[in-house]
């Protein structure tokens, strides 16, 4: 196959435009990526691996290196996309639980009127 021998080349022919070179290169480096990601981000690793990605693609024209530099590339445009995202979810305000209701639809009990203060123990009502 032709990457294996020219890995560089792959890199350049995926900065020129070549969708074969380019889903070469997501497909080798994109399983090791979300498995680096989910270590600092747990479930969130895919979301955040798609940011990656946009980014490459995006800056990928601008790139100079080889395979090996655009692996160490792609693995710092994720940890600063996993930064982001934890800084993100560190300023979104926590909502607090919703408590089950435990009683019937409706408005809530109300406690009995209050009454004014009895002897105890009451006194009989004959003399």
């Amino acid at each position: 196959m032709w990457w294996v021998d020219g890995q560089g080349e792959v890199v350049r022919r995926a900065q020129r435009g070549d969708p074969e070179a380019f889903r070469v290169l997501y497909r080798d480096i994109q399983p090791r990526l979300l498995r680096y990601l989910h270590t600092l981000v747990g479930q969130d690793a895919e979301d955040v691996a798609a940011e990656t990605w946009l980014q490459i693609t995006r800056d990928l024209p601008g790139f100079a290196g080889d395979y090996d530099h655009f692996r160490g590339w792609t693995a710092t445009i994720a940890r600063h996309r996993a930064l982001d995202h934890l800084r993100r979810a560190a300023r979104r305000p926590r909502r607090p639980p919703t408590r089950p209701r435990t009683w019937p639809a409706g408005p809530p009990p109300t406690a009995p009127p209050s009454t004014p203060s009895t002897p105890w123990p009451p006194t009989p009502p004959w003399p």
